[in-house]
């Protein structure tokens, strides 16, 4: 039986998630993946609806670890420090998360005789996830990835883009 899988990484109020739960994608299985505890109602809201949904309240990254996350629930919430998320205020929404390593949590939970769709929106932390999976062999798994590299609205780690676009392309990953 091949299985059609959504991956939301970055889910904040599950605003993707609500789209591919629609019969017309025919998602078997959905994972969302959010660390932010002000996310966790709406989440799991929408999973109370539908069995296909599985909420990770961790994100992905390139390790096991914890971080602090800036702006907690809001769609800048990032693991970077910047000047953008670096106010006085920061205490209110700094928030202690856990983030999994990608190719680990890919390895232990797709299987590439499946449709693995993926989509990643994680302010910054795309980068340190396409790493994992570039270095793990993982990118072979997914039929499509969609990537926003916000990585763009942190000045001085612009530069991680263009490394990471220039590794897909010699792995020969296009879009």
């Amino acid at each position: 039986f091949l299985m059609k899988v959504f991956i939301d990484i970055g889910g904040h109020h599950g605003e993707t998630i609500t789209e591919v739960i629609k019969k017309k994608y025919n998602f078997n299985k959905i994972y969302c993946f959010e660390p932010s505890t002000k996310c966790f109602k709406k989440l799991d809201k929408i999973a109370k609806s539908d069995k296909r949904v599985t909420i990770c309240k961790f994100g992905l990254g390139n390790r096991n670890s914890e971080f602090e996350l800036f702006d907690s629930g809001k769609p800048s919430a990032s693991i970077i420090k910047s000047g953008k998320n670096n106010s006085n205020n920061i205490k209110l929404n700094l928030e202690k998360i856990k983030i999994m390593n990608a190719s680990e949590w890919v390895k232990n939970n797709l299987s590439s005789s499946d449709i693995n769709v993926v989509k990643i929106n994680t302010e910054g932390s795309e980068i340190d996830i396409l790493k994992s999976w570039i270095n793990s062999d993982c990118m072979k798994i997914f039929y499509s990835v969609v990537v926003m590299f916000d990585i763009r609205n942190f000045p001085e780690s612009r530069h991680l883009e263009k490394e990471v676009r220039k590794e897909l392309k010699e792995n020969k990953y296009f879009n």
